[in-house]
């Protein structure tokens, strides 16, 4: 083969070959994909909310369902609130309960559980926000005071008082989680709230750690009989008991909640004491 033909051979190749590099590069027959498995975070929800997102139900294939209609729910669309604080540097003087009602006149009443720290003047304010992030005479305080759910009163058959949890420095309602402890719970069922001048004596009947959304069955105030409010403490509240119950409500009964935060099961939990009071 002479030169000429040799050159217009390999010519012709280079051709064919390009020819072929196009066809690959516009999309024909191309190869799939390669997947690559990231190491995704333990809790992927947990941060999204950490960096500031809000979760997406629908990024794990699920739709969220719309209709889904929480039962019961809180009488007035009260939310729950976060109760799970941040000390403060220096806490608040302690006064006496006639002091802190000469500084604050919507201090109600006063709460003292033996073998804790639980001994404070209660207020109700006209929401269940402003007590949140303020002291009894009503300062900035990360710790809060200890307040009266706003929709009731000292009279109403249910109470329910809120605090936060001030885990470093074991104040406020941080050691109404003590009645996870059995013996503490033994030793511990009765405390006194005083409301006005009056001194009365609860009983504790059922007590109970729970996720935020199941919360909201104990933020119940509004009942259409007083029949139906002990069927309710009854049959709803009193079965999510951590041990066994051996108190009944009754129509004419009164019950007071405590409440707090706890995340000893749940990332954003509740700690919930119910109580009647026996004298």
């Amino acid at each position: 083969m002479d030169k000429a033909k040799i050159k217009y051979a390999v010519v012709l190749l280079g051709i064919m070959l390009l020819c072929v590099i196009v066809s690959a590069c516009s999309g024909q027959d191309a190869p799939d994909v390669v997947e690559i498995d990231w190491d995704e975070p333990t809790n992927p929800v947990t941060s999204e909310i950490t960096n500031g997102l809000t979760p997406d139900p629908t990024v794990a294939g699920e739709t969220p369902d719309s209709s889904a209609d929480p039962s019961p729910t809180p009488s007035s669309g009260i939310s729950i609130e976060e109760l799970d604080g941040t000390d403060d540097a220096t806490p608040a003087p302690k006064r006496t309960y006639e002091e802190y009602k000469a500084i604050n006149d919507e201090v109600i009443g006063w709460i003292k559980i033996n073998n804790t720290k639980v001994d404070y003047p209660v207020v109700k304010g006209s929401d269940n926000e402003y007590y949140l992030t303020h002291s009894v005479e009503k300062t900035s305080s990360k710790s809060g005071a200890i307040f009266m759910d706003s929709r009731v009163s000292a009279s109403s058959k249910h109470i329910i008082l809120f605090g936060h949890n001030m885990r470093v420095s074991g104040t406020m309602f941080a050691d109404i989680n003590n009645y996870a402890n059995s013996d503490f719970y033994k030793n511990n069922r009765t405390f006194k709230v005083t409301f006005g001048s009056k001194e009365y004596t609860y009983k504790v009947f059922a007590v109970y750690n729970t996720d935020k959304d199941t919360a909201k069955k104990y933020m119940v105030v509004d009942f259409p009989s007083d029949q139906s409010f002990a069927d309710y403490m009854n049959n709803t509240l009193a079965r999510m008991s951590k041990f066994s119950v051996d108190t009944v409500i009754e129509p004419g009964d009164q019950v007071l909640t405590l409440s707090t935060c706890n995340h000893t099961n749940y990332d954003d939990g509740r700690f919930a004491v119910h109580a009647v009071r026996v004298d």
